[in-house]
């Protein structure tokens, strides 16, 4: 019975050590089964790690390797995401018209910038482009006379939004459309 749960032990150390991409020795018995375990925690840091109860190393090393797994994980996802191609007519928005990329470019905006943004974005996306510039001020609730003083040396300002056929309306343009020069 001591010698099944031996055994038993043995296998679950072995676990063990291979989740944390370490290998018991076939010969191993006695302390040479637990010694890897402890000189894995104290190379991580743990303190007076020879004075503590297996299992408080084996919790330590629990949560080291978690974080290290969690680590891995998102390096995998933020390395997946450089490898995805950017479809440089892509026209998204973040829910508070704050960042908005358009093509293979993302603008950030103010929050007056971003509340006449919505506007924009609304008409763009019913397919009536073009809004006139007293209703984006009035409707954005911004104190200013003039959209160009609003978005005073923004760089959105004559490539994203631009001048409407009508005068005095502004729209967005889709990224793929030549700009006038």
């Amino acid at each position: 019975m001591a010698e099944l749960a031996e055994e038993q032990d043995v296998r679950e150390y072995r676990e063990r050590l291979a989740r944390y991409g370490l290998e018991l020795p076939e010969d191993a018995t006695g302390l040479d089964r637990i010694i890897p375990f402890y000189n894995a925690a104290e190379a991580f840091g743990m303190d007076d790690v020879w004075d503590r109860p297996m299992g408080e190393v084996f919790e330590f090393l629990d949560d080291k390797f978690q974080g290290i797994e969690l680590a891995r994980q998102m390096k995998r996802k933020a390395e997946e995401r450089a490898d995805e191609k950017i479809d440089s007519t892509e026209v998204r928005h973040g829910k508070d018209y704050r960042s908005v990329r358009w093509g293979d470019t993302i603008f950030e905006f103010t929050p007056n910038q971003a509340a006449v943004v919505a506007i924009l974005f609304k008409a763009f996306d019913n397919g009536t482009p073009a809004v006139g510039e007293v209703t984006l001020l009035e409707d954005s609730g911004v104190d200013s006379s003039r959209l160009r003083d609003v978005f005073r040396k923004h760089p959105a300002f004559s490539t994203m939004i631009v001048p409407g056929q009508t005068k005095g309306t502004f729209q967005i343009v889709d990224p793929e459309q030549e700009l006038p020069r």
